[in-house]
């Protein structure tokens, strides 16, 4: 019979007592983060989102992977706003527009600021189609995005109404 020193028993003891300890933590903490099908989708699945749910989170992170490039083409319009109310003379409205027109080439000012306006506009409404299926996440998520995007359409509405005083002057 091979008896192991009386320190190798301390230590596998230690770690065993570590383990248990650190999978207790775990363990709660998922239960209260994901709930118990949650936890258990998790263990057994690698997921802790039901399939539904998963697809409403990744559509989500589609919507935002879309935002970033929208907000750059919304912050070059207005820089070229800017530029043309620095440059115009007497900044009177009249002159500014056609001023704004020119600080944005070569790229077409109405043509991109009609095309922002409907991304925003198609992006707000896929926002609103997807189904939070009762879950925080997803909730929470398209709570977000949808304030994002309505702060983008605010800024876009503003100077698509700056645009279209030269119709009006």
């Amino acid at each position: 019979m091979h008896h192991r020193p009386g320190w190798a028993n301390g230590a596998v003891i230690a770690v065993s007592a570590t383990a248990v300890t650190a999978s207790t933590i775990w363990i709660c903490s998922t239960l209260s983060k994901y709930g118990l099908d949650g936890t258990l989708r998790y263990i057994w699945v690698g997921d802790p989102l039901s399939p539904e749910v998963r697809q409403s989170v990744s559509t989500l992170e589609k919507v935002e992977s879309k935002i970033p490039k929208l907000e750059k083409l919304l912050m070059q319009i207005e820089e070229a706003l800017s530029k043309a109310r620095l440059d115009s003379i007497d900044d009177e409205k009249w002159i500014v527009v056609p001023q704004w027109i020119v600080s944005y080439a070569p790229q077409n000012l109405e043509k991109d600021m009609t095309k922002l306006d409907a991304s925003l506009d198609r992006l707000a409404a896929g926002v609103d189609a997807i189904a939070s299926h009762d879950n925080s996440e997803v909730k929470l998520l398209k709570k977000e995005y949808s304030q994002r995007i309505v702060q983008l359409m605010g800024r876009t509405d503003a100077l698509l109404a700056i645009y279209a005083q030269e119709d009006t002057s």
